[in-house]
């Protein structure tokens, strides 16, 4: 999980960097992107695990686990690029300017 993050962070540092020309990222991305990742990802874990033992009650383990792949491996896929998609546009929205207290 944290080589994924790792690997991950880099190359959205390259990417940031080289690519769209910013300095550097800002103090909260590397806190919010190891706390969405870690999120999702074990959302995505138990998801798939749930359905590997439904079908490895009924196929064996070896059998169970491909037909649990292979039945929620585009749902997974699906999310995974859907809340990508969500957080790219909102990564791209211009923040606005906090309200002044009078």
């Amino acid at each position: 999980m944290l080589g994924t993050f790792f690997a991950s962070l880099g190359a959205s540092n390259l990417i940031f960097q080289n690519l769209l020309g910013f300095a550097a990222f800002d103090t909260n991305v590397v806190l919010f992107a190891f706390l969405f990742l870690v999120a999702l990802g074990v959302d995505y874990n138990i998801f798939l695990t749930a359905r590997a033992r439904e079908e490895a009650r009924r196929y064996g383990t070896r059998e169970g686990m491909v037909r649990a792949l292979s039945s929620t491996g585009a749902v997974i896929t699906s999310a995974g690029i859907l809340i990508a998609a969500v957080f790219a546009v909102l990564g791209c929205c211009p923040s606005s300017p906090s309200p002044r207290l009078v």
